[in-house]
């Protein structure tokens, strides 16, 4: 790919980032997403259409470092570089430097308590972990939002269990375009299903059925891109089917689907340049980690009159900054490192190259 190319990646995953913080700000702001304007317009916020683009992102990028890793070792080292330690640090700035100021306990007492240390530890363990004990951002007790640290952690875990299910397929040499196709419609039908129905199932489970689909769309697109290449048309018809489907209520179910095709591209697409996203480094990742607890801190600073627009556009500049700063400090000095184990033995029992394992693509 040419650093334009990555360029529109870049680009497009700072506007998800953005659209995850835009609803959760009227959720936040209002204690409901109701009045977020996506909601009525398609009956289901935009952030999550956000989340989904991240996640097709992420499929297909990873899917072509997983090509070029010259183990899975390898490969799971360099995703670990690229999730961890970021999420480490914003586990510990929002237990150690912002939860103290919100906690009912005196802040030696709250250190003593160890209650940040265990939120540090279940968010590594990817534990779906909601609040600290004693912390409280404001009184807000629908879904207990005045409690909720970070909100958006749960794609985190999620993202990460899709790196692990690849690595399996991988290791039994069963990344291909038919088994993608097929995890991408069984998941789309079980999210489906979801919608309708509540079924018995953990969160963990539900938060799978709902990032898997795309995951796998993006993946998928890899192989595509490999062997067909991409149309400006069928980008095209996918938009236009999205657009058909946004009244019908039934965008969510879909969107994995018909976004996958344009997401990527446009993300691909030389011709359609979306400016320069990293002009200031890969602000991304880190926007959307610390955009709920930005969030939190600035409605509880504001008070409840400011809304869901004042809050999301005082929110955001404050996100991005974090981004920045997470970005330059921490996720880059990290990727720096992910060459330290390429020359290392295989310890899932040696890899074929992955030009073999793709070979009936080309």
């Amino acid at each position: 790919m040419t650093k334009h190319r990555f360029a529109n990646f870049d680009t497009i995953r700072l506007a998800a980032a953005g659209s995850v913080i835009f609803s959760h700000a009227f959720l936040i702001a209002d204690g409901h997403d109701r009045n977020e304007p996506f909601v009525r317009l398609t009956g289901a916020i935009i952030g999550i259409h956000g989340v989904f683009v991240f996640l097709i992102i992420s499929g297909f990028l990873v899917t072509q470092s997983l090509r070029n890793s010259s183990s899975l070792r390898h490969f799971a080292w360099k995703r670990f570089l690229r999730i961890y330690p970021a999420l480490a640090i914003c586990a510990m700035v929002c237990a150690f430097l912002i939860a103290p100021f919100y906690s009912d306990l005196l802040f030696s007492s709250y250190l003593l308590s160890l209650f940040g240390v265990k939120y540090v530890a279940k968010v590594l363990l990817l534990y779906d972990v909601y609040e600290i004990r004693s912390v409280r951002f404001y009184d807000q007790e629908v879904q207990r939002l005045g409690y909720s640290v970070n909100g958006s952690l749960w794609t985190i875990a999620s993202e990460l269990y899709c790196y692990m299910i690849l690595i399996f397929f991988a290791a039994l040499e069963l990344v291909s375009l038919p088994v993608l196709l097929f995890g991408l419609f069984m998941g789309t039908a079980l999210l489906a299903l979801s919608l309708v129905v509540n079924l018995p199932v953990s969160n963990l489970t539900i938060n799978l059925i709902y990032t898997l689909p795309s995951f796998c769309a993006g993946v998928g697109m890899y192989f595509i891109n490999a062997k067909f290449g991409l149309s400006g048309r069928i980008a095209l018809g996918c938009v236009v089917g999205l657009l058909l489907f946004a009244p019908s209520g039934y965008l969510l179910v879909v969107s994995p689907i018909l976004s996958a095709y344009p997401v990527v591209y446009l993300g691909m697409a030389a011709s359609i340049p979306l400016g320069k996203a990293t002009r200031f480094g890969d602000l991304s990742y880190g926007t959307y980690l610390y955009g709920w607890p930005v969030t939190q801190v600035v409605r509880s600073v504001a008070g409840p009159a400011l809304s869901g627009w004042g809050l999301f556009l005082t929110s955001l500049p404050f996100a991005m900054a974090c981004g920045f700063l997470s970005w330059h400090f921490v996720e880059k000095h990290a990727l720096a490192l992910k060459d330290l184990i390429r020359r290392s033995p295989d310890t899932l029992g040696g890899l074929r190259e992955f030009d073999e394992k793709f070979g009936h693509i080309k």
